[in-house]
């Protein structure tokens, strides 16, 4: 059977009027005050409380998928939007249970920041505040960290390794050189034509081996397949369709 493997990409920037520490109006947001609660009343509050199919069952989504939530979006909805803060804080909780201590949640870069961008300062600073508030927020060390449009470099690498993070998520088209076990050799590939479905996986960087394991997944970048949920059902379906002969596993990740 092939396994379908969804990473819930979950951010918004800091809203706040740093004067009064509030959410000011928002008029492209209406009819909602502002855009944390548009994007929280069609996403982050239905993925928590998903009402499937004519039953009275209410399913937590994020039980069930690989996710990431921003520090400042957590932020918010620990003071505005608590039953669903509360419902991500479970799913995590539960999913560990299930997986022998693996949670869905992973950790995020603390601003969003485009690491490869930053000084070797702000990169470390992003990613140990990305790791303290994990700690903070879920009770536990974080195995991974979500990179910013996945973006890396050797010394984003270098730093992920150093804080015993354990995999990372990347696109397909960013693997050089990859192998399935770190006592394999490196095999060179072509840039997208690895095999995702084929799990893990080791990526090389220049200065070494990444000596963790690595996802690589496609964006869920189609406008088209979001349009509805039945658009999103048939693409779905037919990525499932076409990686059956290899029967792994098939990744997805959409913010």
């Amino acid at each position: 059977m092939t396994a379908l493997i969804i990473h819930g990409h979950f951010y918004q920037p800091p809203r706040e009027n740093p004067w009064t520490g509030e959410v000011e109006v928002e008029p492209s947001a209406a009819p909602y005050h502002d855009w944390n609660e548009r994007i929280h009343s069609e996403c982050y509050g239905p993925n928590a409380f998903a009402h499937i199919g004519s039953d009275t069952a209410v399913v937590n989504n994020y039980r069930n998928i690989s996710f990431n939530f921003g520090p400042t979006l957590l932020s918010w909805l620990a003071k505005h939007q608590r039953r669903t803060y509360e419902r991500i804080l479970t799913a995590d909780r539960e999913s560990a249970a299930i997986h022998g201590g693996h949670g869905n949640a992973i950790a995020q870069a603390y601003g969003h920041a485009i690491l490869p961008l930053c000084n070797q300062k702000d990169r470390l600073t992003q990613i140990r505040w990305g790791i303290e508030d994990f700690r903070f927020r879920f009770g536990r060390d974080p195995e991974s960290l979500w990179l910013s449009e996945t973006a890396c470099n050797d010394e984003t690498m270098s730093l992920l390794i150093e804080h015993d993070l354990r995999y990372v998520i990347l696109a397909p088209e960013q693997a050089g050189r990859i192998r399935k076990r770190s006592d394999e050799p490196w095999i060179t590939i072509n840039p997208g034509a690895i095999n995702t479905t084929r799990l893990p996986l080791f990526t090389q960087r220049r200065l070494g081996s990444f000596d963790r394991s690595v996802f690589l997944s496609w964006r869920i970048g189609e406008i088209y397949c979001l349009r509805t949920c039945l658009n999103f059902e048939s693409w779905i379906g037919r990525s499932l369709h076409s990686s059956r002969t290899r029967r792994r596993a098939v990744g997805k990740r959409c913010d």
